[in-house]
């Protein structure tokens, strides 16, 4: 292997034009034609996405003094040689967090004279998200000035961080995060510079772990001169740059299950990392043991597959199953034990607090427990807790209600049970969760028209939203920030063909104003591109019972293409739903895709994590409990639940307080068992104290 004599990598394979960019190909083509026709350029993505690369790409196009066919840079003007160096008088950098009032005046003042020493200035400003009001309003004067060709670009990963004003007077170009095609193929393009010898699996978990091609350069230069000439293979990748999340976190764990507290010290400050990344790297082992190897649950997760070699895994099974046999417990019984210790975690984790929570750590795995290791009152607890595991499929409490065919229908053609089901649970949870009712309704048709494209523009609109409520005045900047938008939508093709979509919306009243008129923009842009498309907006911020009414009314609009052959417990469930018989006709087939969407907060996710902390929505479907479904129960629930949750807070942070207070491991062991127990006689979600009587106690004593 010969090295570079640049023995900066990341600098050496930065791209220096258009054509080095891996992937991108669109914002390249959009950046491309700008050179001819240069506007103020907002150019955003995920951290890693090449922005910063990208965007000076733009700029020494911009400044290239030569004559070319294709848009990117010629390299060899005196422009282009000066800008490389950092030495071009009309190319200003600078740094958003960094830049003051004075200083935005003055470097708009100095770009609006000569531009000799290039063919335009550029002023190009990175981290624009940190950009104070002062040196904006500086900026934007000069910025709709033509006659002084001047260019500025700003790079950052939300544009909606930046102020309307602003945004209006750029060109906003967005970057995806690179796949993981991309990142092969950037580090293959270095192997086969350099001459490095690599084996794919070690390319690939390269770049499985590193987000940016900047890491990607680093990582593989620094395992190139390692290797030193030898071939670059999987198991130098797990023990050079990624030693600190492989080998040292399952270093610290094997000294855990041994009580070997030097051991663990020793490897936990070995890791070149943060606290918090610390935290993350060993929940990552964690999990990857609990859903690679324990179960019941299993589903493996490529990275760490090829991370972490099978055998230390095995191994570590083996010493946690031994720990667990020490305290009369199944290895799933204490596996989920470790996993619910370490995901409740300080709210700031620094070394400190890392530290006590290792303490602890410690004194869960080894200190003897104070109930007799093989009485029949273990062997009782460690069943119900393997029974108890949520995961389970034999474990999952069955539902109340009874569901049938009763006749033979296209299934493609219309709505299943489960589907039905999915967004009644979703209208649901959003007012038990939230408190909130859907408020809002849009229907998109597309005669003879693509299902696909209809549910895009819907997403399209939902993102669009979304970002405005990062913009929107109004309300206080803290309150803001805690703003929900909610949507469930769903796709159908009429008798005619018309691509159909229907989209509910819980639009936050502190905005929805502005977000009801940012809606009907969008949908007029959409009319304006396809003039066939047909619109219907139904927008009311009702409150009370109106507002129930309301709520249920749209999501059963949902309905109207439920199997009409499904019995639920001896009727139709077309007509438990409600339906009118005038309403009901099939969904329709569609052109590939989801029959229906919704947003992440009303999802099987969101959903899971409430049932985690052990306050899972209730499910009046679920039970059979079909006189409940539209009775508007929620609300009050949504009330309890909040009570519930404020008590439990402050009984784990009064147990906190008295943990960080503890002199030594005998009292640190007793708070645990206080903390394990207010854990394990928390009522369940279904006995939690409610200021409502509902249908639970009649199911219960079916």
């Amino acid at each position: 292997m010969s090295f570079s004599a640049e023995k900066n990598w990341p600098a050496k394979y930065r791209p220096r034009s258009f054509e080095d960019v891996v992937g991108q190909a669109d914002a390249v083509a959009r950046l491309g034609a700008m050179v001819r026709a240069p506007r103020h350029l907002i150019l955003a993505g995920p951290s890693g996405a090449g922005k910063t690369s990208l965007g000076l790409v733009f700029a020494k196009a911009l400044m290239c003094q030569t004559q070319r066919r294709g848009p990117s840079p010629c390299g060899y003007c005196e422009a282009c040689q000066t800008f490389d160096r950092r030495l071009n008088p009309n190319f200003n950098e600078r740094s958003g967090p960094e830049l003051t009032v004075e200083q935005a005046r003055e470097v708009m003042s100095q770009t609006s004279g000569s531009h000799m020493f290039a063919a335009r200035h550029v002023i190009f400003i990175d981290e624009a998200q940190s950009l104070k009001d002062g040196p904006i309003n500086a900026l934007l004067g000069p910025m709709e000035d033509e006659r002084a060709e001047r260019t500025l670009i700003f790079t950052l990963i939300d544009p909606g961080d930046l102020p309307e004003p602003l945004r209006t007077r750029c060109q906003e170009v967005q970057l995806a995060a690179p796949t993981l095609s991309d990142k092969l193929t950037f580090l293959s393009r270095i192997t086969t510079t350099e001459g490095v010898s690599a084996d794919h699996l070690a390319l690939e978990l390269i770049a499985l772990f590193r987000t940016g091609f900047r890491g990607l350069a680093r990582d593989m230069q620094a395992v190139a001169e390692i290797a030193a000439g030898s071939r670059v293979d999987l198991n130098l990748v797990r023990s050079t740059v990624l030693r600190d999340r492989a080998e040292r976190v399952v270093d610290y764990l094997k000294a855990v299950c041994r009580s070997d507290w030097a051991g663990q010290e020793s490897s936990l400050q070995a890791m070149n990392l943060g606290s918090v990344e610390k935290h993350h790297a060993i929940v990552d082992v964690l999990m990857h043991l609990k859903l690679g190897f324990i179960g019941p649950t299993k589903q493996l997760d490529r990275r760490f597959e090829l991370l972490l070699p099978a055998a230390d895994c095995v191994r570590l099974v083996e010493l946690f199953g031994e720990r667990a046999r020490a305290h009369g417990l199944s290895l799933t019984s204490l596996f989920d034990e470790v996993l619910e210790f370490w995901a409740y975690m300080p709210l700031r984790l620094d070394e400190r607090s890392l530290r006590i929570q290792l303490v602890r750590f410690q004194d869960l795995m080894n200190l003897e427990r104070s109930e007799p290791v093989d009485g029949k009152a273990i062997a009782v607890a460690a069943l119900e807790a393997e029974q108890g595991y949520r995961s389970s499929a034999a474990a999952r409490r069955k539902p109340k209600h009874r569901t049938v065919k009763s006749g033979v229908l296209d299934p493609e053609e219309y709505l299943s049970e489960d589907q039905a089901r999915s967004l009644h649970e979703a209208g649901s949870f959003l007012v038990q969760k939230y408190g909130a009712y859907l408020n809002y309704r849009l229907t998109l048709r597309l005669p003879g028209g693509d299902t696909g494209k209809v549910s895009a523009w819907i997403g399209g609109l939902d993102k669009d939203l979304r970002r405005g409520l990062a913009t929107w005045g109004g309300v206080e900047a803290e309150r803001m920030q805690r703003l929900e938008l909610h949507r469930i939508s769903i796709v159908e093709r009429d008798r005619d063909g018309s691509a159909t979509g229907i989209a509910l919306f819980h639009l936050p009243h502190e905005v929805y104003a502005r977000a009801k008129q940012a809606l009907s923009d969008g949908v007029r842009q959409i009319q304006t591109d396809v003039p066939d498309v047909d619109a219907d907006i139904i927008a009311d911020p009702l409150t009370g019972d109106r507002a129930v009414t309301q709520h249920w009314r749209f999501v059963r609009g949902l309905w109207r293409g439920v199997d009409p052959t499904i019995i639920a417990d001896g009727r139709p469930l077309i007509e438990r739903l409600r339906i009118p018989p005038a309403h009901r006709r099939p969904a329709g087939r569609l052109n590939g895709g989801k029959r229906f969407n919704m947003s992440q907060s009303l999802g099987g996710t969101a959903r899971r994590e409430e049932a985690i902390i052990g306050l899972a929505a209730l499910s009046a479907w679920g039970d059979g409990a079909w006189d409940w479904l539209f009775s508007g129960w929620e609300m009050r629930e949504h009330l309890d639940r909040k009570i519930e949750a404020g008590r439990r807070r402050q009984e784990m942070a009064e147990l906190e307080r008295l943990m960080e207070a503890a002199p030594d491991a005998l009292h640190r062991s007793a708070i645990n068992a206080l903390i394990r127990k207010a854990i394990d006689t928390r009522p369940g979600p279904r006995r939690r104290p409610r200021s409502q009587k509902l249908w639970l106690d009649e199911v219960e004593n079916d």
